[in-house]
């Protein structure tokens, strides 16, 4: 494996924990203490946030994700 190679695994990596509070893992999240869910949950978006800020220059903007940001904007507003 080639550094660039581990350096995705572990972006992957990261990417996996911090999606995971969002699933609605019933065994997760019943065996653990709200608070503590909910702290992971809020520390998930900002870690989520500051990777997609340092990630930006590689991030290809196309149609698709245009598309797919409207419609999570739309989903956000309606809530």
């Amino acid at each position: 494996m080639s550094v660039k190679d581990n350096s995705n695994t572990l972006i992957t990596l990261v990417f996996v924990v911090l999606l995971i509070p969002f699933l609605g893992i019933a065994g997760i999240k019943n065996n653990m203490d709200t608070m503590i869910y909910q702290a992971w949950q809020v520390a998930a978006v900002v870690f989520l946030f500051v990777l997609v800020y340092l990630l930006s220059s590689e991030i290809k903007i196309n149609w698709a994700v245009v598309l797919f940001s409207v419609y999570q904007t739309v989903i956000l507003l309606s809530c």
